[in-house]
């Protein structure tokens, strides 16, 4: 995979905002 300039500036707020819908997904999980 490979990534532009702007997708590699853009990754620390993208991993930022995987990290909360995991945490959401978790949560979510652990309601069931």
């Amino acid at each position: 995979m490979t990534l532009s300039g702007a997708q590699m500036g853009m990754a620390p707020s993208s991993f930022a905002e995987i990290d909360g819908v995991l945490a959401v997904l978790r949560a979510e999980d652990e309601v069931d």
